[in-house]
């Protein structure tokens, strides 16, 4: 007597999964695979880790292999081994495909695992600057700005002069140049500059200061958002200019 099997042939999925990636060293990203029935007979898969927009051998360590189902189970588990960082950066994506089904159709054959970044955001920050003001022309006043960690994405600042604040202020168009704009730390990169034209004169004056003034930061916070620029007056009092207005 022949005994015919009507049983369906169980059909092979994988699910997506996510991991915080951590600071150092390495964390599993588990992805399930299910199998829509119980079946007497083995059931084995291949698999391969592709890259989205996890980069293979930085993000995550590549792999590919086979996942296999002892008789009448119906889970197993692929994992991917994910590397920590210190890096603020968005969220990376992998996939894992499966093929070369035995005993078992192909269903669900990709899914997404996500690694979820776990860093803050660094800190910018403007120093201060003193400039001698010169008799002739213009003196770049040079503003340092700071990341206090890299990052692994574009990071933008804008910034503006002002006029300074207390009893001397700059004024712009006299003493130095009105400049807007924006700022870009590729990512990687800790430090950047700004550089405002200083307008010389040649009668004293006392020491007068300006401001350069971050707004808008993408992918950063601001811990330092003001930076003060101070012009050292170096001309002679009127009336020591001259020996011959003694006699």
């Amino acid at each position: 007597v022949t005994v015919a099997d009507d049983d369906p042939v169980p059909a092979l999925q994988v699910a997506g999964g996510l991991v915080d990636e951590g600071d150092s060293g390495s964390v599993e990203l588990e992805l399930a695979v299910t199998l829509s029935n119980p079946t007497v007979l083995p059931v084995t898969a291949d698999f391969a880790v592709a890259p989205g927009t996890a980069e293979a051998g930085v993000d995550f360590q590549a792999a590919g292999g086979s996942v296999s189902f002892d008789p009448l189970a119906t889970a197993a588990t692929i994992a991917v081994t994910v590397f920590g960082d210190q890096l603020d950066e968005a969220d990376e994506t992998l996939s894992v495909v499966l093929s070369a089904a035995v005993n078992a159709t192909l269903g669900i054959a990709e899914a997404v695992g996500m690694i979820v970044d776990d860093d803050p955001l660094p800190e910018l920050q403007v120093d201060d600057v003193t400039v001698t003001e010169g008799d002739d022309g213009t003196t770049e006043a040079l503003f340092t700005l700071s990341l206090t960690a890299p990052s692994g994405r574009e990071v933008t600042v804008d910034f503006t002069t002002a006029a300074g604040v207390g009893a001397t202020p700059a004024s712009p168009g006299e003493d130095f140049v009105s400049a807007t704009g924006t700022v870009s730390f590729a990512p990687g990169e800790t430090s950047q500059t700004i550089s405002v034209d200083v307008l010389a004169d040649d009668y004293q004056e006392p020491e007068e200061t300006f401001a350069v003034q971050l707004s808008s930061p993408v992918n950063v916070s601001l811990a330092d958002a003001e930076g003060t620029g101070t012009i050292v007056d170096d001309d002679l009092p009127a009336l020591a200019a001259s020996k011959t207005d003694l006699l």
